[in-house]
């Protein structure tokens, strides 16, 4: 019975007390992660998508012979967020993010073919908060950022490019779950607020307010 405890005792209070040292004044940690949101804007609508990880297919179909109306849209949008962070005091961290996004949209319409692709960068800092409270660690985050991006869309040879600024605010809650002695999985789930406009031909100042939810997953290393 007494083997039983210290087996206990090295299988979870170990574990645990080396995951609270991470957070401990003074560490640092990296990271690398991508977004998934709950609640995509939609196909064709692809500025706030740019933020998310997607991959979508519509196909338009109809039983109506008469009905000549009939294509498919492809999209495809892929990010990184590279991350760095220092703990300030014991368990708060405070670092800067890196937002690094490419999209791709392809429609087809009977013979016409519609296609729209961009990138996107933009850095902010964050503030995190750790709970220690076991082996996994729950954590708050806030978080902000300003960047760019540069949209091209190509219709019957014809290419227009445009340059939008972007400014967001983030929040949520999520864990850290230790998948080794410095390496932890991290999830989060947030809101994400961003503003976008045109730079060039927008004397009225005018801009897209997006909010949405989703989560936020990748790998953390501490050093």
């Amino acid at each position: 019975m007494k083997r039983s405890w210290i087996l206990i005792v090295v299988l979870f209070v170990v574990p645990a007390s080396m995951t609270f040292s991470q957070t401990e004044k003074g560490q640092v940690f990296l990271g690398i992660s991508s977004r998934y949101s709950l609640n995509p804007v939609g196909v064709g609508i692809s500025l706030p998508d740019m933020m998310s990880l997607s991959f979508s297919t519509v196909k338009f179909k109809s039983d109506d012979d008469n009905n000549d109306d009939s294509g498919s849209t492809k999209f495809n949008c892929f990010n990184l967020i590279p991350k760095a962070g220092y703990f300030v005091i014991d368990n708060l961290a405070v670092g800067i993010d890196l937002q690094l996004g490419i999209y791709s949209l392809k429609e087809t319409y009977d013979s016409d073919i519609y296609k729209d692709q961009g990138t996107v960068f933009s850095a902010g800092p964050f503030i995190r908060y750790y709970f220690p409270v076991n082996k996994i660690l729950p954590y708050l985050e806030a978080g902000g950022s300003l960047g760019s991006a540069v949209l091209t869309s190509e219709y019957e040879n014809e290419e227009d490019k445009s340059k939008t600024s972007m400014n967001s605010f983030s929040a949520g809650a999520g864990i850290s779950a230790p998948l080794g002695e410095k390496v932890a999985l991290d999830l989060m789930l947030g809101y994400l607020s961003m503003t976008m406009k045109d730079k060039e031909d927008n004397p009225d100042n005018e801009r897209m307010v997006i909010g949405t939810f989703g989560f936020k997953f990748g790998v953390l290393v501490f050093l």
